[in-house]
């Protein structure tokens, strides 16, 4: 783990799994998974809402975009063509976009707890020709700021928000 930034933007990224962990200024930590792959130029967005504690009421979207339409949008066992999902629970979900041309991009998604930190994982961007070019960008929605987050590869980041 490195020293802690303040922004969220982690660029000039090989293809990859990153641990990400966020802490803000009450302790509270969340720890996640980016991956950025190999391939075509798909990108996938996405955005959380978080559950309540215990309950099943958490949603999270999923936007493929700069691929060949129409996007097929899948969670841990689950496809739903809208790319929103909802009744779900807090916690890790393996999420996958795919495209017409069947390119696809995966990664993983979490839906936070409220009242913790909650963060988007967007802009999300593969390598090209084994370069270390892919990138994504995480942004805390909720929780208690300042934040830090960290990529498992001591580039870390803090954030006043």
């Amino acid at each position: 783990m490195g020293t802690p930034q303040t922004t969220g933007v982690f660029n000039n990224l090989g293809s990859g799994s990153y641990d990400i962990t966020v802490n803000d200024s009450q302790g509270c930590i969340l720890v996640m998974n980016g991956q950025v792959n190999s391939g075509s130029t798909l990108t996938l967005t996405s955005s959380s809402s978080p559950a309540s504690c215990g309950q099943n009421n958490g949603s999270l979207t999923l936007v493929g975009q700069q691929g060949q339409s129409p996007y097929r949008y899948f969670i841990t066992g689950r496809e739903e063509a809208t790319g929103v999902f909802n009744n779900l629970g807090s916690g890790t979900y393996s999420v996958t976009v795919q495209d017409a041309q069947l390119c696809s991009v995966t990664g993983q998604v979490v839906v936070g707890v409220l009242n913790g930190p909650d963060v988007n994982i967007t802009n999300l961007t593969q390598t090209s020709c084994g370069r270390n070019n892919g990138s994504f960008q995480v942004s805390t929605i909720s929780g208690n700021g300042p934040f830090r987050y960290d990529i498992g590869t001591g580039s870390v980041t803090d954030s006043s928000l």
